[in-house]
């Protein structure tokens, strides 16, 4: 189907945006109850398992006893890592972990690399 086909051809509006950006998103949200308030500040890690066999760990301060996070993987890094395969979310206090997520297929991965 060509571009003359397309919802903006059809409405005669100019289609500034022509290469489009394939990628994915992780969203985490919290909402937690009003006696964690003074546990704050909170740590949130997020674990991402890339396509490319990688895994990469991305740290947040919670300062809120509410709120989200956006983690987007898009353009040329969405083609470098292979997309997203599975994600891991946990919310610590210190070096205690409060509750944690994870995606259906997320497994802890062994690496056989030597340090």
């Amino acid at each position: 189907m060509g571009p003359e086909h397309s919802a903006a051809a059809q409405l005669n509006i100019e289609q500034s945006c022509v290469d489009e950006i394939f990628g994915q998103q992780v969203v985490v949200t919290w909402s937690l109850p009003s006696r964690m308030r003074r546990c704050l500040p909170l740590t949130l890690y997020l674990w991402v398992y890339y396509g490319n066999g990688k895994v990469e760990k991305l740290t947040y301060e919670v300062n809120q006893s509410a709120g989200y996070r956006v983690y987007c993987l898009k353009g040329l890094e969405y083609k470098e890592f292979q997309g997203i395969i599975s994600y891991r979310v946990a919310l610590y206090s210190g070096n205690q972990e409060i509750v944690s997520r994870r995606h259906h297929l997320w497994m802890e991965v062994i690496s056989l690399d030597s340090p």
